[in-house]
């Protein structure tokens, strides 16, 4: 009868070490203050104190050089800036522009920029595993509203992962996404533009008038520059119409390795009125592994716009080496699935 019993109680362990490995992949550090999400073969690791967000090809059964699924405990993703294939995001600075392209708002007590967010702390979320963005199934997680320097509007990312493929509109344009594409909002809100009710003067006394909020986001990645692909597999013509522009497409630029960044040419404002940004705008400026940036120029509004970057983390050009390519949950899982099959073999023998 205790025989019995220990077997019982050995099956029903394994069961569950097996579960609790299979499906508790993702994470929230509250400690560190930081989330990790993964989708498809994608790995994305938020950080809460600057909001930089890092991704990473991950396929937890890669095979190693031998061929073989070695299984190895130690090897799992790695986010760390000595890995060359590491693609990371993250919001630089904000300022407010006249029509003609100049900074406004830098005298006075409230100054309409934001030169850094690396003091700005984040808060997570609970992540949400198991729901739908436009019908395709996504993990999703807030990087929760933070205001800025000044009491001066209000920051919120919005991160996910799709779970399979499917295609997403934004405003006027679509482009299709993939299982473990990465996608996430910026979302700018409550922002005290230069105008009637807000007054700002410039350095000669002057009143000022602010037009447009220019965010910049920094990009590090393989690639030196950011070069932009043509007739990419990422858009979409929804009326099928081989003769028409590319105006219902997201810019797609090669991220370097096989991953790439879908930029929309327009910004959701308030209530979700579609808005085409300047010409030449998104812009991308700067060469080298970590100098990369684009820069968005958002028309005025209200109360809300949001950005709606994505990315396609291709597999590496080359063999992961250590750091890379599996997970140390594979060990647990295997090991839990030969106890359970032993059981079965001993118990029903």
């Amino acid at each position: 009868m205790f025989r019995l019993s220990f077997r019982t109680g050995l099956f029903i362990a394994c069961l569950a070490t097996l579960l609790i490995s299979c499906f508790a992949t993702d994470e929230v550090d509250t400690a560190k203050n930081t989330a990790l999400i993964r989708g498809g073969d994608t790995s994305v690791l938020l950080e809460g104190e600057s909001g930089k967000i890092s991704t990473v090809y991950f396929k937890p059964d890669d095979d190693d050089d031998d061929g073989k699924d070695n299984n190895d405990d130690d090897e799992k993703e790695d986010f760390s800036d000595n890995n060359e294939e590491l693609l990371s995001f993250q919001v630089e600075s904000l300022q407010e522009v006249g029509g003609d392209g100049k900074p406004v708002g830098l005298q006075g007590s409230l100054r309409h920029g934001v030169n850094s967010l690396d003091s700005i702390m984040f808060r997570f979320s609970a992540l949400d595993n198991s729901t739908f963005y436009q019908g395709i199934p996504v993990k999703i997680i807030n990087m929760s509203e933070s205001v800025l320097s000044n009491q001066q509007g209000n920051l919120r990312l919005v991160v996910m992962v799709f779970l399979s493929a499917g295609n997403v509109t934004f405003g006027n344009e679509t482009f299709r996404v993939q299982s473990g594409t990465m996608k996430f909002n910026i979302e700018v809100s409550d922002w005290p533009f230069c105008n009637a009710s807000v007054s700002c003067l410039s350095q000669s006394n002057q009143p000022e008038i602010g037009e447009f909020l220019e965010l910049t986001l920094g990009i590090k990645s393989e690639a030196d520059d950011l070069e932009e692909e043509v007739d990419s597999d990422i858009c979409v013509d929804p009326d099928d119409d081989p003769n028409e522009n590319d105006d219902d497409c997201p810019k797609v630029y090669k991220l370097g390795g096989n991953s790439k960044m879908a930029l929309n040419k327009g910004v959701l404002i308030d209530t979700g009125n579609y808005v085409a940004m300047p010409q030449g705008f998104p812009k991308v400026e700067g060469t080298g592994r970590m100098d990369k940036k684009v820069i968005f120029r958002i028309p005025v509004f209200n109360n809300t716009a949001i950005l709606d970057p994505s990315v396609d983390v291709g597999p590496p050009t080359k063999k992961p080496g250590n750091g890379t390519g599996h997970n140390s949950a594979s060990s647990v899982q295997f090991i839990s699935l030969a106890f359970i099959l032993s059981y079965f073999l001993v118990y029903y023998r």
